[in-house]
């Protein structure tokens, strides 16, 4: 074996080598690529479509453009020629003007006639130039717009990633509120059940009497008009009431100078929650 089959050799090992790590690499992260593509595809179907639509829309452009050039330029093309040749008969005929004068009238008129032709030739020209300035100007347009869709749907995607750490977040922050939540409430039923007075510890939350601005019973999540300035809490407990009738109960699980975001617990019976719904922290 020579030295180039060595080294051939040690090149396959190499790459084979390097495959079945990238292999490899490629199996561990394929789930979670998998993940985040479920996560995100739905909400990429409708930037992906206008992308589609744009993208048959620019070849369309396209395709009319190579179209108009092609005929533009066999037309101008042909016109030349027919041009020159003309221009050529028009040299001839004067030329042969002395030989030719009692034709002179015919040839006068047919010069006249394809002095005529020529001029609409021209016109012709003009206008199918115009028309290739004006698809070049479009076709322009199109690809700034399409630059433009691709910047927005990369800003979206950063968006969706950001929006799924602050969900996964607030998932995160909720499961354990509502584990401390669980807690202390069989805390208290114990020391209830013992005969300790636990009525004190009612004065630990705030009374906030609010309404209910914005609601989305798809996720179970709802805005109230109160917030930080009305001493509320992250983890604080509504009671949501329409009238006297009570609806749900919800966490706060987001929380704004004026008001906050309820994620309602679905673990305890609830009905639809209804903009201007009662929110209370009195149970």
């Amino acid at each position: 074996m020579n030295v180039f089959s060595k080294v051939l050799v040690v090149v396959v090992l190499l790459l084979s080598c390097g495959f079945v790590v990238s292999q490899m690499l490629l199996n561990s992260r394929r789930e979670e690529w998998r993940v985040k593509y479920d996560a995100t595809s739905s909400q990429l179907v409708t930037e992906s479509k206008k992308a589609r639509e744009l993208g048959n829309e620019l070849t369309v452009l396209r395709q009319d453009l190579g179209n108009l050039q092609t005929s533009s330029a066999l037309e101008i093309k042909t016109l030349e020629d027919g041009a020159a040749d003309k221009t050529r008969q028009i040299a001839a005929l004067g030329r042969d003007k002395a030989a030719y004068q009692i034709e002179a009238e015919r040839s006068g008129t047919q010069i006249a006639s394809l002095m005529v032709t020529l001029e609409q030739n021209n016109t012709k020209i003009g206008g199918l130039q115009d028309r290739d300035h004006e698809l070049h100007e479009q076709l322009t347009g199109a690809l700034a717009k399409v630059e433009d869709l691709q910047t927005d749907v990369r800003d979206r995607l950063k968006q969706i990633d950001d929006k799924d750490d602050r969900i996964a977040t607030l998932t995160r922050e909720l499961r354990e509120t509502s584990q401390d939540r669980d807690e202390l409430h069989g805390e208290l039923v114990r020391l209830q059940t013992m005969g300790i007075n636990v009525a004190m510890l009612g004065d630990m939350v705030p009374i906030v009497d609010g309404r209910v601005v914005r609601a989305s019973n798809e996720d179970g999540s709802m805005v109230i008009n109160k917030g930080r300035n009305d001493n509320v809490k992250l983890g604080v407990a509504f009671a949501i009431y329409r009238g006297t009738t009570l609806i749900a109960k919800a966490s706060v699980v987001d929380l704004q100078d004026t008001r906050c975001v309820v994620q309602v617990d679905r673990r305890l019976p609830y009905k639809p929650v209804e903009m201007g719904d009662m929110a209370t922290t009195r149970f």
